[in-house]
């Protein structure tokens, strides 16, 4: 995965790729895995009773203007899918 996110990284910024979700996918992981918090908010666990957990974010506050820039939509519409899937509204890791 870090071996291929900063080729990935290049096809994006020359508009190689048509949006940038892969290469959101692919660096939100790679931070995870590392320990770090994500950027773009791909990465969602699941709570022990099904609630969608956003993993902790690096920027809360400007995750949708980063979305954005890399032609993604919105936080809310995301998650959406997760919530319809567990049938519960998704919450924050960085919550309390």
């Amino acid at each position: 995965m870090l071996a291929a996110l900063p080729e990935i990284e290049k096809d994006m910024k020359a508009g190689k790729m048509n949006d940038g979700q892969t290469y959101a996918l692919l660096y939100d992981r790679t931070k995870i895995f590392s320990g770090q918090k994500q950027r773009y908010g791909t990465q969602i666990s699941t709570a022990d009773d099904g609630t969608p957990i956003v993993d902790p974010l690096e920027d809360r506050k400007n995750v949708d203007q980063l979305r954005k820039e890399i032609g993604m939509p919105p936080l809310a519409e995301y998650l959406l899918s997760f919530e319809k899937s567990a049938g519960k509204k998704a919450k924050f890791a960085d919550d309390k």
